[in-house]
């Protein structure tokens, strides 16, 4: 099994043909990716893809930039960069840090957390909900609960099919469902590999 650690890299920008773009490093001239035969895009998805700070992205300011509130929580920002994490094989990371050593270091597993928690998907909701369903649940109890409409009686397998879809701790029923990608202590589970052990979090 795979030995991993967390990647965090410094994402500039660049523009072509008059637009604007985001200039990651480019992993293609590792030998980790080039000996795996594909885009460092595709071989980074292997193993979760990006998580990109959502909070400030590509900040269009720095700490001289008399525009940006004072007060502003990221007036210190490095002006258009962006922060992102990987979760990555060791070697590959090791190789990273080699190539491109100003853009890129490996984090320890709270760091990695506070990152994931507070800025790549603090935007995310709690619970999922596939709607359709749950405002169909939420219509008929409605029904049943309105003393002028006569509706057929629920049975005992009705109400435990029902229960369950609104029951967000219930993962495998269609309805309400906790996020369990929006926290990092949940979304680790899915996550391939191990970590590596000076990393983890104690």
């Amino acid at each position: 099994m795979a030995t991993m650690v967390f990647l965090k890299v410094k994402i500039g920008t660049r523009y072509t043909s008059g637009k604007r773009e985001a200039d990651h490093p480019d992993f293609n001239l590792l030998p980790s990716v080039q000996s795996s035969g594909i885009d460092w895009s595709h071989y980074v998805d292997q193993f979760g893809g990006w998580h990109y700070d959502k909070v400030s992205g590509h900040l269009e300011s720095d700490k001289n930039n008399a525009s940006v509130p004072v007060d502003h929580p990221h007036r210190n920002d490095e002006f258009g960069y962006q922060y992102g994490c990987l979760y990555v094989p060791e070697e590959f990371a090791n190789e990273a840090v080699a190539q491109f050593g100003s853009l890129c270091v490996i984090i320890d597993e709270a760091s990695f957390e506070a990152f994931y928690d507070d800025r790549a998907n603090a935007h995310l909701p709690d619970v999922l909900s596939d709607g359709d369903i749950v405002s169909k649940l939420r219509d008929q109890m409605a029904l049943e609960a309105n003393p002028l409409v006569t509706t057929p009686p629920v049975t005992a397998e009705e109400k435990a099919r029902r229960d369950a879809a609104l029951d967000p701790k219930n993962q495998t029923v269609r309805g309400l469902r906790n996020n369990l990608r929006k926290r990092y202590a949940t979304a680790k589970a899915n996550m391939p590999g191990v970590l590596r052990a000076d990393l983890v979090k104690p």
